[in-house]
Formats: structure tokens, sequence, C-alpha cells
């Protein structure tokens, strides 16, 4: 199962409600990576077309690859993202995960023309702007040049999903609602997550599985209730 093609899958008309919900902050916050990016040129500068093509991209990989935080910060160019063919591939040692777990993901097909437009069109541009050239391979550069930070890529994540869905969604939001996402729409394979999340073991994820199943159980108890008490 790709994690990324569930994502930005708009869904199965015979999804209920339940599936629906689970899934649609990942969803929307997909749609808000691409329509940031298609609407980058509409910007008045350089800068501007830049903060908002590289914050779509970040928006746009985090729905699809949900990387923690300090990971996500740290890609760099032909060491934890590297080209292989026509793809790219996210490899991060296991010394730089939190769960000691190396992490090797292909780079979402859906975004790899995105991904070569960012750095050949935009990246590079703000590097020549600031006058710091290819001094850094970090893939996300901040509006001086300079690799962005932890916070500063939090910051921009949390402002753009605020602006844009009217709820602000955080880095590590984006694992939650996949973990949720996974748990309903397919149950039997639940452990999956623990290897598309990076957890640690599989009963971190098993938790997400049996908080769904309480809320579902919770809405189908309510829903019953009120049908019972109409009838009455």
């Amino acid at each position: 199962m790709d994690l990324s093609l569930c994502i930005f899958n708009a869904g199965s008309a015979q999804a209920g409600p339940a599936k629906a919900a689970s899934s649609r902050p990942n969803r929307k916050a997909a749609k808000l990576g691409l329509d940031l990016m298609e609407n980058a040129n509409d910007e008045t500068t350089e800068l501007r077309r830049f903060k908002t093509y590289r914050d779509g991209l970040m928006i746009g990989l985090l729905a699809s690859r949900q990387l923690r935080l300090r990971n996500l910060a740290g890609l760099t160019l032909d060491r934890t993202l590297v080209q292989r063919g026509d793809g790219w591939w996210i490899q991060i040692l296991a010394a730089e995960t939190k769960t000691k777990n190396a992490i090797e993901l292909p780079w979402p097909d859906i975004l790899v023309p995105h991904l070569d437009t960012y750095l050949a069109d935009h990246r590079s541009v703000i590097a020549e702007l600031c006058g710091t050239g290819t001094a850094s391979d970090a893939l996300w550069l901040s509006m001086y040049g300079s690799p962005m930070t932890d916070n500063g890529i939090y910051d921009r994540i949390v402002a753009r999903t605020r602006k844009g869905l009217g709820q602000a969604i955080n880095p590590h939001l984006f694992r939650d609602c996949a973990a949720t996402s996974i748990a309903i729409d397919d149950p039997m394979h639940v452990g999956i997550a623990s290897q598309l999340l990076g957890h640690r073991t599989r009963s971190t994820t098993e938790r997400y599985y049996n908080q769904t199943r309480s809320v579902e159980r919770a809405t189908f108890c309510r829903t019953t209730l009120w049908r019972s008490v109409a009838i009455v």
C-alpha cells in the first residue's frame, strides 16, 4: 500500500463517514500543497514565489510521507535525498532517527515533477538572490538562503494550513491523521503504519486502531440512542 496514493486519492464512493473524516485533514492538506505550487507564479516577487512553492512542496510531502520534523528539516541533497533514475528516494540513517530505525522511502511519484521544478526554478533562484550559491545542500532553504530550522518549518506549515484550511495542522498531526486513516481504511493491515511512520513498536500503531474503534463504537451508540428517542 502506497500511502501517497491513499492520501492524494479523493477516496472511494463507498467510503463511509468515519473513513472520510479520518483522512480528510491530510487530503485537504495535500490539495492545499498542490494549489500553493500551482499558484506560486501568481505572486508578485521572486521571493514570494519561492516561499509559496517551497511551502506547498513541504505540505504535499508531509501529506504523503509523514516524516518527523527533525528528519524533514534535515533532508539534504545527495545524502538523505538522493536521485535514482527518474525518481528520488529519502534515505535516512538509523542514527539520525528517533527510533534508531533507518528510513528508506521513495519520494511520492506525484510530487517528483514538483521537486524537480523546485530545485531548478525556485531553490536555485533564492540561493543566487541571497548570494549563497550552492554553499548549502539543505533541501529547504529560508528566505535568506540558509537551511531552514525545525522551528522555521513548523511555523510555516502551521501558518499555511491555518490560512488555507482554516485549521492549523502541525507536522506531527500529519502523522496522527495518517495512522488513524490506515486504522479505519485498512484495519486488517494496520501494522503497515509502523513501517510507514517509523514507530518503534507495533503497539504504538495499534493504539490508533483501538482509539479509532472506540470512537466508532461511541458514534454508533449515540446514533442508535437518538434514533430510539425519535421513535418513542
